[in-house]
């Protein structure tokens, strides 16, 4: 009856030991569960994890007594040699290696069955005698453990014998279950390490795709951390009963990273689009090309003395051939979109092209400008048509269409969701769903502000000039007072300085000057 109590005894702390070890998320906890439990299952003074360090040398990594753990390469080391060595018995570490099974030997160091040298140290540290000795293989992988737990006994005043068969038994088993639980979390780890290193991969593939992009991806990743970061730790009104936790704050980021993932379908002499005429090379080369045939003409003509060359118009005057010219640099002016055109700005477009018309080289006339190229010359802001800036806009439902596609699992079943949503508006102008701030979700709110800033402040877009940090805070104030980014966060973005670490590691030395945050907070 004693004995069958015993056993139920034993068999409930392994049940409590198997559940400890279950709630272990990280392979680290659990490895130091693991130790503390097998310890106290089997009734042991020290426990020690040994890993490789070289494939002829084990080194202990965590090392248990008394209740305490520490993290040391210098308990102990188990060496040996291929061969030849003068060691003539066989090491524990050997024999479990190649067996992948447990070792267990009684007053080791002087029985002479192994080499069991290392537990000398032991010994010399506790001033005891080492008892008994209890291997067990851990992760075994491909057959061959990839760690070893070493129980040890040291000798008492009271008689204990060494580790019994029950248990022998029972660490067996525990250790047995922490093996699969060792390889799921590291095969866990490794699998989610390749799942973020592709998604990285996926945002410099994007980058890299356009010579303007800079590290966009890059960026908007670590400016949306660094925000949500600061909004957790706010303790301002709108903000204190936010927290985030850890699975939201992944989610965030591998949305960040993927925000742009459209991109890569949208063509690039559309997304690169440097001035108006630009295609795959600018074309107003070629005008530039027709009016210099029809300036040559004029000259022809006048060397002629007034002879015609075909149909083509030629202007009578001096006057006329400046006015030609002037007409050229404001149309050159007009393909580089830096300057919003007026409404007689575009007027004076379409008489160019009615105006001016030139000889080809099968002798037919043509107009110097297209009916395409006075059309993309007479855009009113920027370098985009109408049309164009369609399709830009359309990466956003490119977006969410290809992540769609993807089985998130629960925990990252938002990031479609985030991700597409970037170029909405607080006020609810922006696109694809017109949704308001009320209606977005503050993880989407945190990474449209980070899209925005970080594509204001860059200093590598082909259609503008870089802005100061003083001058992209200024237009992420006009953001706000327009609708288009949260207040609240603008607001602390500037009250707690965000901005100044951002500047520090991505903005050029000459972006960096002195921000006025009272002008830009006036009246918010």
């Amino acid at each position: 009856m004693k004995r069958k109590k015993e056993m139920t005894d034993l068999l409930l702390k392994l049940q409590q030991a198997s559940a400890v070890l279950a709630a272990a998320v990280e392979p680290e906890d659990a490895e130091r569960l693991l130790l503390e439990e097998l310890r106290q299952l089997c009734n042991a003074d020290l426990a020690v994890l040994l890993q490789p360090a070289a494939p002829q040398c084990w080194r202990s990594t965590l090392f248990l007594a008394d209740g305490t753990f520490s993290s040391t390469e210098r308990s102990m080391e188990i060496s040996w040699a291929a061969g030849g060595s003068g060691i003539q018995l066989r090491t524990a570490i050997e024999q479990v290696l190649d067996q992948s099974k447990s070792l267990c030997c009684d007053d080791p160091i002087r029985a002479g069955e192994f080499d069991f040298s290392h537990l000398r140290l032991i010994e010399i540290e506790q001033d005891r005698q080492v008892r008994s000795c209890l291997l067990l293989p851990l992760s075994i992988h491909n057959g061959r453990p990839q760690q070893i737990v070493e129980l040890i006994r040291l000798d008492r005043a009271q008689a204990i014998a060494g580790f019994s068969i029950e248990e022998q038994m029972l660490g067996s088993i525990l250790s047995q279950q922490a093996s699969a639980a060792l390889v799921r979390m590291h095969s866990r780890r490794e699998q989610s390490e390749l799942f973020e290193s592709l998604i990285q991969l996926i945002g410099s593939a994007i980058d890299e795709k356009s010579p303007y992009a800079g590290d966009h991806c890059r960026r908007v990743p670590v400016l949306t951390m660094m925000l949500t970061r600061a909004v957790s730790e706010s303790q301002s009104t709108a903000f204190k009963p936010v927290h985030f936790s850890n699975p939201e704050l992944y989610e965030l980021e591998v949305a960040a990273w993927l925000h742009d993932i459209g991109k890569l379908i949208t063509p690039i002499h559309i997304s690169d689009k440097a001035t108006k005429l630009e295609r795959t090379f600018d074309r107003f080369d070629l005008v530039r090309t027709r009016f210099e045939i029809l300036r040559r003409d004029i000259e022809i003509v006048r060397l002629r003395a007034g002879e015609r060359a075909g149909e083509v118009e030629i202007p009578e005057s001096g006057d006329d051939l400046q006015q030609m010219l002037e007409d050229l640099r404001f149309l050159a002016d007009c393909n580089c979109g830096r300057n919003s055109l007026s409404e007689p700005d575009t007027g004076r477009v379409c008489e160019i092209a009615e105006r001016y018309r030139w000889i080809d080289r099968q002798g037919e006339e043509r107009p110097v400008l297209s009916e395409d190229e006075a059309a993309n010359l007479m855009v009113v802001r920027g370098t985009l048509t109408d049309e164009e800036r369609e399709m830009i806009n359309h990466h956003v439902v490119s977006t969410i269409n290809m992540l769609d596609m993807l089985p998130f699992p629960e925990e990252l079943a938002r990031v479609p969701e985030i991700a597409g949503s970037h170029h909405e508006a607080y006020s609810g102008a922006g696109f694809p769903t017109g949704l308001s701030g009320a209606q977005m979700l503050l993880q989407t709110r945190i990474l449209a502000f980070a899209d925005r800033f970080e594509s204001i402040s860059a200093g590598s877009r082909p259609y503008k000039k870089s802005n100061s940090l003083n001058r992209s805070l200024q237009i992420l104030r006009e953001m706000v007072d327009d609708g288009q980014i949260d207040p609240d966060l603008y607001r602390l973005f500037v009250e707690e300085k965000l901005y100044e670490g951002y500047a520090i590691e991505f903005l050029s030395r000459d972006q960096i000057d002195p921000v006025d945050r009272g002008a830009l907070l006036e009246g918010l």
